[in-house]
């Protein structure tokens, strides 16, 4: 197992992981999740910390928030994550989004 492997691993091995990525089809903001799916603010910006640190889910922008404020939005980069235990290490296959690539970018939008 490579230790991208172990670190997908034990990532989605955390409470709320799959319930955050499932809600991650589109860019929402860290409180938009908390609402959607009642997890503590502080352990959803913990949860998202790693996954945008194993390159699961993408900073999408920043932005402009009620009174002038930025916030970030973020959205997954897979579509499905498997792993295979048959062999003697576990092999951790990912699926990338079949859409990445094809969004406007928001600053282009009206």
């Amino acid at each position: 197992m490579t230790p991208s492997d172990q670190t997908v691993l034990e990532i989605l091995g955390k409470r709320y992981v799959p319930a955050i990525l499932q809600q991650l089809d589109e860019p929402r903001s860290v409180r938009e999740l908390c609402e959607h799916i009642e997890v503590p603010v502080a352990t959803c910006y913990r949860r998202m910390a790693d996954l945008v640190d194993a390159g699961l889910v993408a900073h999408i922008e920043r932005e402009l928030a009620d009174m002038q404020r930025r916030r970030s939005t973020y959205r997954r980069k897979l579509d499905a994550v498997s792993v295979d235990f048959t062999n003697e290490v576990p092999v951790v296959d990912i699926t990338p989004r079949s859409d990445d690539g094809y969004e406007l970018d928001p600053r282009w939008r009206r």
